[in-house]
């Protein structure tokens, strides 16, 4: 429970705008005092100051009735010079104490606000300091996690370039208010369509990003927004075996390249089935794994006898095939047992199981897509080479039934298993600089098998994972009820957007945001009451978000669009015109990157 509160109310002992009433006071004491000694000083006379309170009043006065020779205000044997160099010096005084007292109310309103802010139970920025998650804190924990940063001096690093800037406490201004997590951090966004996580938060994580990016959408705009960016950093391939973009050189990739390995056959086939939603359903479960077996059954078959894709297709969409029995007795006999109980029984589970792989290749019926995936392993792109070389991955699919999602999710599921292969090879087996998943529409896209346990457990690997989906319900809808919540409820940073629908989720929300202590009346004890109450969660202003991180105080966010801050606007509109030019033109700019020359900058 936040055991946050507000102070118990009392009355005020100084009156209200006295104040202002000292204030006034005081810089009119001393602009005639430190106006009229530099004046004094700059003519050659001296400081020189009013006789005591009758003294000060004859300097205002004259001020006021003689501005044309306002030094008769002082002693006749003491005066500060000119007319010209007693305003001047006044004018001066004035204006010097008018910045210092705006910058002192500047710090004063600070602190109010912080303090208002950690009595109503949010972070504030000595909460972000503590917690780890303001600039400086990034940077330390920066050349901890990456070994190429350890002989780096703090202050030669961008804490930009190191960590993730989510945003500014909501109401806030200043360095001291950023809000950063680290690579490590795995983050989970939930909106509903329209909330701005594509504008507000996706756009940033890809072009910000110093190593390999995989990013899947729905949509063309992720990819004409950010390729421009990513093209002068590292090599750009786009999967869009649907057309849902104008992208001239779309990638294929083999879908059968390494089933020959059983454990490369396994993980295929698992991906797969992911596509399949998981549902509530008691029996779900049981069928899709046994989809998988029977699919991987296949990949290897196809993969050990020399076949492609089709070769692969045709068997799977069979219930038994006398090559895959042969190939299997042969190679893997438990495999074979399975085969042969999976497609040799003509009952309603083997019925269902069937129908669930019909679903998952149905796709490959379009010849479209069929040439993607139909290629030899050295037409195939080397996904390895991609992620060494810092490069970006677009999977693009419309995520709906009969689209490209299984493969999608497949491609998806294999580049994070080379990603945590590679990272082997780095000190403390930790890729440097980190990889980034960014998986807009994660759900429905590309569902990577065990994603809710790898967005919190990749970071040990250099891999950065952020989901974004719905809701929970969602969630639950593609996972199953308990991997559904624990997805939602167990990543690391948590941001949630306006607008959710979700009563249930939003209470649970609102719950976790924990309690404060309120006063009603100074003769009154105070009251618990939520943090955030689900209403107030639900109709936060468009540009605030609610960031949980771990143990830490809730953090009101403030996301701006890329539309509101001119440099991002300006990028965007950049990438576009790079967009057009290679769809038009069906070649890369010449500084595109390339592996002979790989410090190109975009521009």
């Amino acid at each position: 429970m936040n055991e946050r509160g507000q102070q118990r109310p009392t009355q005020p002992v100084i009156p209200v705008g006295t104040g202002l009433v000292v204030v006034v006071i005081g810089g009119v004491l001393w602009t005639v005092y430190a106006g009229g000694a530099v004046a004094g000083l700059v003519t050659g006379a001296g400081p020189v100051f009013p006789e005591g309170l009758y003294g000060t009043l004859s300097v205002l006065r004259a001020l006021v009735l003689t501005p044309g020779d306002p030094t008769v205000g002082w002693p006749e044997d003491s005066r500060p010079g000119s007319a010209v160099a007693v305003w001047v010096c006044l004018i001066a005084a004035m204006l010097a104490y008018i910045a210092v007292v705006l910058v002192i109310d500047g710090k004063v309103s600070a602190r109010q606000r912080a303090k208002r802010t950690r009595q109503e139970g949010f972070a504030d920025r000595a909460e972000l300091r503590q917690r780890g998650l303001d600039r400086k804190s990034a940077v330390k924990a920066a050349k901890t996690n990456r070994a190429s940063l350890g002989d780096t001096p703090a202050r030669k690093i961008d804490a930009h370039q190191v960590a993730t800037r989510i945003g500014t406490l909501y109401g806030e201004h200043g360095k001291d208010s950023e809000v950063f997590v680290q690579y490590r951090d795995g983050t989970l966004v939930e909106g509903p369509t329209g909330s701005g996580k594509s504008w507000r938060l996706a756009w940033q994580r890809i072009v910000e990003s110093v190593g390999f990016v995989l990013a899947t959408t729905t949509k063309p705009d992720l990819l004409w927004s950010t390729v421009g960016q990513r093209l002068a950093s590292g090599p750009v391939e786009v999967f869009d075996p649907e057309g849902i973009t104008r992208w001239p050189t779309p990638m294929r990739w083999s879908l059968l390249a390494g089933c020959d390995d059983p454990d490369t056959a396994i993980r295929r086939a698992d991906a797969l089935v992911q596509a399949v939603p998981l549902g509530d359903t008691k029996n779900s479960g049981y069928f899709s794994t046994n989809a998988a077996k029977y699919l991987r059954c296949c990949l290897y078959a196809a993969a050990v006898s020399g076949g492609d894709v089709t070769t692969f297709y045709r068997w799977a969409m069979q219930r038994q095939v006398p090559k895959v029995k042969e190939i299997l007795d042969r190679d893997l006999p438990t495999w074979s047992v399975e085969y042969s109980q999976l497609g040799g029984s003509g009952s309603d589970s083997v019925d269902d199981v069937m129908s669930t792989v019909s679903t998952l290749l149905d796709p490959l019926a379009s010849p479209k897509l069929m040439a993607a995936v139909n290629v030899t392993a050295d037409e195939s792109v080397n996904l390895a080479q991609l992620i060494r070389d810092g490069g970006t991955l677009y999977l693009i699919s419309e995520g709906s039934y009969g689209s490209s999602a299984p493969i999608v999710t497949a491609l998806a599921a294999e580049a994070y298993y080379l990603a945590k292969e590679i990272s082997r090879e780095y000190p403390e087996e930790r890729i440097d600089p980190p990889v980034r998943f960014v998986l807009d529409e994660v759900n429905n896209v590309a569902p990577i098998p065990d994603l809710p346990d790898k967005v919190s457990d990749s970071a040990g690997r250099g891999i950065s994972i952020w989901a974004f989906c719905h809701g929970q319900e969602q969630n639950i809808r593609r996972w199953g009820p308990s991997a559904g919540k624990m997805f939602t409820t167990n990543s690391p940073v948590r941001i949630i957007l306006p607008g959710l629908g979700d009563v249930n989720e939003l209470e649970q929300i609102s719950r976790l945001t924990g309690e404060r202590e309120e006063w009603w009346s100074p003769t009154q004890a105070p009251r618990q009451t939520k943090v955030m109450t689900a209403p107030e969660i639900r109709g936060m202003p468009a540009d605030q978000a609610l960031m949980i991180y771990r143990g830490a105080a809730p953090a009101r966010v403030h996301l701006p669009l890329v539309w509101d801050i001119p440099h991002w606007k300006k990028r965007v509109l950049d990438s576009q015109e790079v967009y057009n030019w290679v769809c038009e033109t069906g070649e890369l700019p010449d500084w595109a990157w390339s592996r002979t020359g790989r410090e190109v900058v975009l521009g």
